[in-house]
């Protein structure tokens, strides 16, 4: 990488030297640490932000239920596997990382929404006095068809995009259909395989530890 003032030396050391041959500098992009800094600070307040409204919207809907703990857990899930294929493959941590991040948290979230919609339904239909293991398990092959397919749809066109960007070598498509292919997978596992069985997890402590404190009043 070479600085702004000598790339201008350059350019018009070359005009000098050919000034018919019409040489410009196409682009040209300068980012110091400060700046990588900043914009990584303000890539973080944006994600924060999106967590604690989307944190509030489950929180709220399914308040009767709980599983905001298990909601959140996932979340942090998708989020970690969208930055570390940004590390593996060495993909700059611009814009592109922001839209990233904040297309997968809602489309992980949806997933999610519609598994506690079904958890909300059985625990009508089957009562009190079914497990919620019984209850999750339920839910969940009740809705992983559907899942399935709504990923498997999403990938295929997001692939399409990035097989694109290949093709005419376009590396801003590439460098946000690639995250994006990796982060629909993470989050579809992440709602049926983490959210479900964490749900399950935090109920049954909550419940062991409610009637550890009837046996002992």
């Amino acid at each position: 990488s070479i600085s702004i003032d000598v790339q201008k030396q350059i350019a018009e050391a070359l005009t000098k030297e050919y000034p018919d041959a019409g040489f410009a500098v196409s682009r040209s992009n300068s980012v110091d640490p400060t700046m990588g800094q900043s914009f990584f600070a303000k890539c973080l307040v944006a994600i924060a932000i999106t967590f604690v409204l989307l944190i509030i919207y489950v929180g709220f809907r399914f308040r009767k239920i709980g599983g905001t703990s298990a909601a959140i857990v996932a979340l942090l899930h998708d989020v970690s596997i969208v930055y570390f294929v940004f590390v593996i493959f060495q993909i700059p941590i611009n814009d592109s990382f922001i839209a990233v991040v904040l297309t997968i948290l809602g489309y992980s979230l949806n997933n999610t929404i519609i598994i506690y919609d079904r958890v909300r339904e059985n625990r009508r239909l089957l009562g009190p006095k079914a497990s919620y293991s019984e209850l999750v398990n339920t839910s969940i092959n009740q809705t992983l068809t559907r899942s399935i397919y709504t990923t498997l749809c999403t990938f295929v066109a997001i692939t399409s995009v990035f097989i694109v960007g290949m093709i005419f070598n376009i590396s801003s498509v590439m460098t946000f259909a690639l995250p994006m292919m990796v982060g629909v997978v993470a989050g579809c596992y992440s709602s049926v395989c983490l959210a479900g069985p964490l749900y399950v997890m935090w109920q049954n402590h909550k419940q062991k530890k409610r009637l550890e404190a009837g046996a002992k009043a």
